[in-house]
């Protein structure tokens, strides 16, 4: 389809914008222009792949829907202290142009930059939310994680969206949308997610012999020998790893039960109105807390 005014090539289902040839991250208003007086500025003209792939070159990754909306509430979550926006609740232009770019004027025709912006913003430009984190509301709006290939998730709403959505979209903490990965436009972004080392946590699996076999039979002279085992029984806690510790290989008893000869507990314990003992095998391993992503 072509706007009559100018010969451009718009989308049908979006008319206030053109399709320019040559338009892409080097160039985001196409030939002859560049990035080069904008390093501060948000990347844009980048599909969803593009930007997952680049996360994952430098060793981060797009952040995920509730990551993200936890980063950008900032702590304002629940009773008195939940707002609409990073500043409170706040709407008219003269107060929202101090803390976020998005567009004051009569949309598409004239954007009177009262935030100093008619397009996108230096990074650092507005002041941080409460965690730290920029632009977390307008500017860009940025890819996530997740979604499907025709609509994957952008989140915080862009420069040409509004506080109260009287113009395109209501750019509050939870403005959400979706796109088709492939969209490259002048106001999606993306940001760079890492996530935190954590300690390690342990927990116990219990050795059914009933469901998976016994351990081991000792003969009559003291050895141990391999019986009744089910294969792949330990296989099905990968990734769980065995600790390393020298304890498991010294026999001493501790006050859980004793040590094994073959690496496992074996746990005791005393039912109180019979006084019968209970023993059960058990090993230490590591807790699994990595969940994969398909976004690539």
């Amino acid at each position: 389809m072509l706007n009559s005014e100018n010969g451009y090539e718009v989308d049908p289902e979006a008319v206030d914008w053109v399709a320019l040839e040559g338009a892409q991250w080097r160039m985001p208003e196409g030939p002859g222009s560049s990035y080069g007086s904008r390093m501060d500025h948000p990347v844009v003209h980048v599909s969803h792949r593009d930007a997952a792939e680049y996360c994952q070159w430098v060793g981060k990754r797009l952040p995920g829907e509730r990551e993200y909306e936890a980063a950008a509430r900032a702590g304002r979550f629940h009773g008195d202290n939940r707002t609409l926006y990073s500043w409170g609740d706040e709407d008219e232009e003269a107060v929202v142009a101090k803390y976020a770019n998005l567009w004051q004027g009569e949309f598409p025709d004239n954007n009177t930059a009262l935030d100093g912006w008619r397009a996108t913003s230096p990074v650092r430009h507005f002041k941080p939310n409460d965690y730290g984190f920029y632009d977390t509301i307008g500017n860009v709006w940025e890819w996530m994680r997740g979604g499907k290939k025709k609509a994957r998730i952008v989140r915080g709403a862009s420069f040409v969206d509004s506080a109260d959505g009287h113009i395109n979209h209501a750019a509050t903490l939870g403005a959400r949308a979706t796109l088709h990965g492939s969209t490259g436009t002048a106001n999606v972004g993306f940001r760079c997610a890492k996530s935190p080392k954590l300690k390690d946590e342990y927990t116990w699996v219990y050795h059914d012999e009933e469901v998976h076999g016994t351990l081991g039979i000792e003969d009559e002279f003291g050895a141990h020998h391999a019986a009744g085992v089910e294969r792949g029984w330990e296989d099905r806690y990968d990734p769980y790893r065995m600790e390393d510790d020298d304890d498991f290989l010294n026999n001493e008893e501790d006050e859980d039960g004793y040590e094994d000869w073959d690496g496992y507990v074996t746990e005791i314990t005393v039912d109180e109105k019979t006084g019968k003992k209970t023993k059960r095998k058990k090993r230490k391993v590591l807790k699994p807390r990595m969940r994969a992503s398909a976004e690539l």
